[in-house]
């Protein structure tokens, strides 16, 4: 059955036509999945360690811990670190 669909193809393609038709298929398959160039995050979205929330708030990691507790400030969970978005530290200071 394989030569069969290989003969078919040879008898209709050269090769090199064969190889072109490929190319220009791939090619617009790349084209149409090639994502966008997003534009830089602004520094906002920038996770901090609780040492650097700790000492952008200039608290200890206690009151840290307490703000957490409260609802004040929800930490970001990446295995066992806990990690907070910078933008969130920035909306908890200003109110």
């Amino acid at each position: 059955m394989e030569n069969v669909v290989n003969a078919v193809f040879m008898s209709l393609f050269s090769e090199t036509q064969l190889k072109n038709l490929i190319a220009d298929a791939l090619k617009e398959a790349l084209m149409s999945v090639e994502k966008p160039v997003s534009e830089p995050k602004d520094d906002t979205e920038k996770l901090l360690t609780r040492q650097e929330a700790a000492s952008m708030l200039h608290c200890s990691l206690v009151s840290l811990w307490n703000f957490e507790r409260k609802g004040l400030l929800l930490p970001q969970r990446l295995g066992r670190r806990v990690l907070y978005r910078q933008s969130d530290i920035l909306s908890a200071i200003s109110k």
